[in-house]
């Protein structure tokens, strides 16, 4: 036991503990003309690598740059696997992973991608995530649709922030919805950081919302709070990101046409969305004459796919 506790950095008596509940397996060994119960050797090297490797799901987040429930649902897309070990089952609240799933994840990511000469008019996976309002995300469907091959892609690196799509891709993915177990999230409670990329509000402005410190210091959002404001409200900036407006323009013509913001959170759904709708294909295609124009300004061209 002592050489196990040695290896793995773990308490005696919490391994033995662990032991005697079943989530470690029990070795029957002779001492002294004593049996003597004892761990599992390749269990406890098994245990001290996991231990010296693990992530959990907010540093796997971080690591992807996305919110701590996308992690869940890509789990749930089978696209990470989490460590399911009853020891760490027992001992962890959050799903616990290895750091070489994330390695795997990354590496496929990267593999899968195409060149970026090969995508239409492309547009940053972060800002197309920034569109989509109204609740949770799709993470998971999103990385099937970009996994899979059913949506091209080109990524200079595992985050969000390094994956570019097509501009007509984008509008797709603004389609998908997640999956029916992710209406809800897990718990009763939403991170900040999590509780702002939901809203697709500025960090700075998530001090507005009700809220707690957890155990662990942070603060927590109350979930339902935050899916009654995704539900009623739409902000700046994800309207800046659907309509590819700048802001003050942006908020100048919503103004014109009898919308004024309320607060932080921006202004009520529907009537926004709707009004958006009607400006139809005539200020997308204004700004891509604008981007055209600026990108020749600078001698640059707009990338066209290749035709044989």
């Amino acid at each position: 036991m002592r050489e196990a506790t040695f290896l793995t950095g773990q308490e005696e008596r919490k391994l033995a503990a662990a032991r005697r509940a079943g989530h470690l397996r029990t070795r029957i060994c002779l001492r002294w003309n004593r049996l003597l119960p004892t761990l599992d050797r390749q269990e406890v090297e098994w245990l001290a690598d996991f231990l010296e490797h693990r992530l959990s799901a907010a540093k796997l987040s971080d690591k992807l740059h996305l919110p701590q429930y996308a992690v869940e649902q890509l789990v749930h897309a089978e696209l990470l696997s989490v460590v399911d070990h009853p020891y760490v089952s027992a001992h962890y609240d959050t799903p616990q992973f290895h750091a070489s799933e994330f390695a795997r994840f990354a590496k496929r990511i990267l593999d899968t991608g195409a060149p970026l000469a090969s995508l239409i008019d492309p547009v940053p996976l972060h800002r197309v995530a920034r569109s989509i309002g109204g609740g949770l995300k799709p993470w998971g469907r999103i990385f099937s649709e970009l996994l899979e091959g059913r949506v091209l892609y080109s990524s200079a690196g595992a985050s969000i922030d390094r994956i570019m799509i097509s501009r007509a891709d984008a509008a797709a993915m603004r389609r998908l919805e997640a999956d029916r177990q992710h209406r809800l999230c897990r718990g009763a409670t939403l991170s900040q950081r999590d509780a702002a990329e939901v809203l697709n509000l500025p960090l700075r402005h998530v001090k507005h919302l009700p809220g707690g410190p957890t155990s662990g210091g942070a603060h927590a959002i109350p979930w339902r709070r935050v899916r009654h404001l995704a539900r009623s409200r739409v902000t700046l900036a994800e309207l800046s990101a659907l309509t590819g407006l700048h802001s003050t323009p942006l908020e100048a013509r919503l103004e014109r046409e009898g919308h004024f913001r309320r607060d932080v959170f921006g202004w009520p759904r529907r009537s926004v969305l709707q009004t958006v709708a009607t400006w139809g294909t005539s200020t997308r295609d204004e700004i891509r004459r604008r981007k055209i124009g600026e990108d020749h300004a600078e001698g640059h061209h707009p990338r066209t796919r290749r035709t044989p």
